[in-house]
Order: structure tokens, then sequence, then C-alpha cells
């Protein structure tokens, strides 16, 4: 990795490949370094080159994909800000969404929204954290607080579990949802969150934060409501969670098309009987 410093090793999996982050060229960076002998598991390799969308980070040049890449550099950063903070916070709460969105969570389906899917979620938390990491470089204020920042992971990743089905719904995808979906995710980290053990506080906090990526959400102007005084410093800033709304303001012509395409296939299910 040089120049630069490896700071932490972080995991280790069945292919030999070692994840942590460190400074390379004085910016904070996740690492993977891999054997020079290829081990594959069950004939599978555990990191597909080929999935696109989290193919940014890289380490001298060569870029990796993956999971555990985007949870190494949201630990990375985490750790950053809060040196002393939970190591175990990132990894435990990255396994709650994995179970999520695999369907390994109560009688929720797998996600099988196109665009809305795990890689989606990967991809916004990647971002938030390194806005989060950002606007600490830059001593911006008000300066945040580790549980603060804990619950906005949180947040970005229970975003849109909105999209999620429950087993026994076999009609269409989840961008069906697309027009529930905030609210829907807000109730399901209420659920999730509840299960964990969070207080009622923390929970309303996170769901706030959620609630903000709603396309037509006004902050200050009375669409979020019961901040305590941190929460709604946050949202004022306005520095977080509005790049996620302007990503799916991007999306939207896609997401039209999508929902379309499941309105086609209703109507042909209704014909066939």
């Amino acid at each position: 990795m040089a120049p630069g410093t490896i700071l932490e090793a972080t995991g280790i999996n069945d292919n030999g490949e070692i994840v942590g982050w460190g400074s390379h060229d004085g910016v904070l960076r996740a690492f993977k370094l891999t054997p020079r002998a290829h081990i594959e598991v069950q004939g599978q390799p555990l990191l597909d080159p080929r999935k696109p969308g989290i193919g940014a980070l890289t380490v001298e040049g060569t870029a990796f994909s993956g999971r555990d890449s985007v949870e190494v550099e949201v630990q990375a950063a985490y750790l950053a800000m809060f040196p002393h903070g939970d190591r175990l916070f990132v990894p435990q709460v990255f396994g709650w969404a994995i179970d999520c969105f695999t369907g390994s969570y109560r009688d929720y389906q797998a996600v099988d929204a196109r665009y809305h899917d795990f890689e989606h979620t990967l991809q916004g938390t990647l971002c938030m954290a390194r806005l989060l990491h950002g606007r600490y470089e830059a001593k911006a204020q008000p300066e945040l607080t580790q549980r603060i920042v804990q619950l906005g992971l949180l947040a970005i990743l229970l975003h849109d579990t909105g999209y999620l089905k429950k087993h026994n719904d076999s009609e269409g995808t989840g961008a069906k949802y697309t027009v529930t979906h905030v609210e829907r995710s807000a109730e399901f980290a209420a659920q999730l969150l509840g299960d964990k053990g969070f207080g009622g506080n923390d929970i309303k906090s996170v769901q706030n934060m959620i609630h903000c990526t709603a396309l037509l959400c006004r902050l200050g102007q009375g669409d979020v409501a019961s901040f305590d005084d941190e929460t709604y410093e946050i949202l004022l800033s306005d520095e977080v969670f509005r790049p996620q709304i302007e990503t799916d303001i991007a999306a939207d012509k896609w997401l039209a098309r999508e929902t379309a395409h499941v309105e086609q296939m209703k109507r042909e299910v209704i014909c066939s009987l």
C-alpha cells in the first residue's frame, strides 16, 4: 500500500483475503490484501469482481468490489471520527441489514426490486460515511455525537426496507411499494430496532431521518415531527440525506419504467385468469 500506512486489519475470509483500513497518499482508505494463490470456496470466489456499482474503492489503482469493501470503509470512517468507539457496531448493523435484505428477518422475503436492492443501500451507506467523515475533517458545526452518527448509519441502511415483501406477498416485485416505501421503511425500522432493544427516542430519530429521504420532504417545515435538538441540527443542515434524495430524483425515469413494468405484469395475470 506504499506510500501509505496500514492502520488496522479487520477481517480475513476463506479465500485468504485480508481487509482493513489505513492511510494512502494522505487519504483514509479501505484495503484488501489478496494472496498469490487463488483459493475458491465451493468452486466460487467470495467477491465477484464483475458485480457493478461498488467498484469505487481502490488501493494502488486496483479496484475491488463487494459488501465487505463497503463495510470496511464505513468502519474506517466511523473509527476515524470516534477512535474509542464501539468496534463491533458497524459489523453488527451491517449484519442486521444483510439479514433483512436476504430474507433472514422475520417473515420477509429477500429483496426483489431491481433498482432499490441491497447494492443500492450499500452505495448510499458508502456515500453517507464519506460525507460524515468529510464533515468531521472539515470541523463543521454542530459537532456530531457518536450516538447520532450511529443512528444515521442505521437510518441509511434501513431507508429502503419498505421495498421488502412478506412471504405471503406473491404479486409483482417490491417496486410496487414505491409510493409508500418511505413510511413502510420507517415502520420496518421501528420493528427491527425494537427487536434489538433500542429505546423509543432512538427509534424516532431513525424514523425522522428515513422520512427525510422522501422526495417531497420539506426540512424544517413540519413534515418531520418530534425532533430532539441533535437530530434537528442534522436534518436542517441538509448535508447528509439530501444527496440520497437527489440520487432518487435522477433515477425517477427508471423507477417509472419499473412501476409500469409491474403494472403490465398485473394486467397480464388478470387477462390470463
